[in-house]
């Protein structure tokens, strides 16, 4: 591999990000490993790339949302593997408000990290495992 492994594994946070932004889900679900495991805030356990997807693509696509990546930190290392806490602020404006009100857009802020541990074949980096948490609402 020409880069660094932990630029590159940086690089796929933010990669994921701007596809769930994006509502690029297909493209998000192959960040991740075949037997990927993915942990979403509410506890709910995603395992492979198919189901990534599906639970992707079934959430809430009326939101416009936004993920403010930042201190992407390696916590461990080894040879194919490599283990990275990063810091989160998602930006969501939830659909619009009824009549008769201020005509401005609802948003919620909220402050989260991703564990992320990342797998290597020699060559490729991908997602293994994420564990997804909100810490903060504001």
């Amino acid at each position: 591999m020409s880069q660094d492994p932990i630029a590159q594994c940086q690089a796929l946070v933010l990669q994921a990000a701007r596809c769930v932004d994006a509502g690029q889900y297909a493209e998000l679900s192959a960040l991740f490993t075949v037997d990927a495991v993915l942990i979403r805030p509410n506890g709910a356990e995603l395992r492979g790339r198919e189901a990534i997807q599906k639970s992707y693509q079934a959430g809430h696509t009326e939101l416009i949302k936004r993920h403010i990546v930042t201190q992407s930190v390696c916590v461990s290392q080894s040879p194919g593997s490599l283990k990275l806490l990063t810091t989160v602020i998602l930006w969501k404006e939830l659909p619009a408000a009824p009549e008769g009100n201020t005509g401005l857009p609802k948003a919620e802020q909220i402050l989260g990290e991703f564990e992320d541990e990342f797998a290597s074949d020699g060559e490729v980096w991908l997602i293994r495992h994420r564990t997804a948490r909100f810490l903060l609402r504001g």
